[in-house]
């Protein structure tokens, strides 16, 4: 089973789109982990990406921490403060304001291993697809080891499917 989905979905856009990539960051109480994946971030095109972090009522720092992102790197970080609600409430929250061709989802305890995440960002200003699936990583740790786990052979960095548009509107309008 595939985890990672980048969607290409022009209607949930804004116009004015200028950037390759939105990423939505949910965030609830998330202050001792949300700096390691919002870090995992600031990479060398960051100018391509759009990150939204919508903290959902936090009562600890994760506002705080968010907001100075969005101070060190206001071209590319945005945060919404909101009421506290749900998983869901978030995302739609964050894809309201989504500039990106492409849309993925970054739980607030995850991250990206940059240099992956740069070359996947590089790839997507060369493409124009409908969707994108990428394989993701397990990680473990066991005494002073980090073991790894992929599901998919390592030498494929991302599987892209094409779609017609009429198709993709119609499996996913129902769910959003």
């Amino acid at each position: 089973m595939f985890k990672d989905v980048f969607i290409h979905y022009p209607t949930l856009m804004n116009n004015n789109m200028n950037k390759i990539l939105t990423i939505i960051v949910p965030s609830y109480n998330m202050e001792s982990l949300l700096d390691v994946g919002l870090n995992s971030l600031l990479i060398d095109r960051l100018d391509y990406l759009d990150i939204i972090v919508v903290n959902d009522g936090s009562k600890d720092k994760t506002s705080a921490i968010a907001h100075r992102y969005a101070e060190l790197y206001p071209n590319s970080f945005t945060v919404i403060d909101k009421s506290n609600g749900n998983y869901g409430s978030c995302i739609n929250a964050g894809l309201k304001i989504a500039k990106g061709k492409y849309i993925k989802i970054l739980d607030a305890d995850d991250s990206f291993i940059k240099d992956n995440f740069e070359k996947f960002v590089e790839e997507l200003l060369l493409i124009d697809v409908d969707l994108i699936i990428t394989d993701y990583v397990k990680s473990y740790i066991s005494g002073n080891n980090i073991y790894f786990t992929y599901d998919l052979p390592q030498k494929n960095v991302f599987r892209v499917f094409f779609f017609k548009p009429k198709c993709l509107s119609q499996v996913w309008e129902t769910k959003i």
